[in-house]
């Protein structure tokens, strides 16, 4: 990045994004259903435009909820909070974390716990 205002231009708005689907498993579908409900009532209970909406998407036909969070968080709303490292796999050339620059910090809250299957032979470990 070129300076410090580029940097930070971009850390205000980079993010990570995952969508979750229950692959139409009726569970995960009446479980979407009551967190609409939840976030219906604190529409009611906030002022307008408080809440983001929620928007469930369709992916291949089966129901999904797309959640993200930002990497950073500017250091003004936060000075006292403690710099959280990325995980290897997220940064593995530390360039997120120079991006952050001296306004921006990733913290604890910013980060997400990754989990992964690992098959070795064909077999699950």
């Amino acid at each position: 990045m070129r300076n410090e205002q580029s940097r930070g231009r971009y850390a205000a708005v980079v993010r990570q994004y995952v969508a979750i689907t229950g692959l139409n498993i009726e569970d995960f579908n009446k479980l979407l259903e009551s967190i609409e409900r939840v976030h219906r009532y604190f529409g009611d209970c906030l002022p307008n435009n408080c809440l983001q909406p929620i928007a469930p998407l369709l992916i291949d036909d089966n129901i999904a909820m797309a959640c993200y969070t930002r990497y950073f968080n500017p250091i003004r709303h936060g000075k006292t909070t403690a710099s959280y490292p990325f995980g290897q796999g997220v940064d593995p050339n530390g360039e997120l974390m120079q991006l952050g620059g001296s306004s921006y910090i990733h913290t604890e809250d910013n980060a997400v716990q990754y989990l992964e299957k690992k098959i070795e032979n064909e077999k699950p470990k």
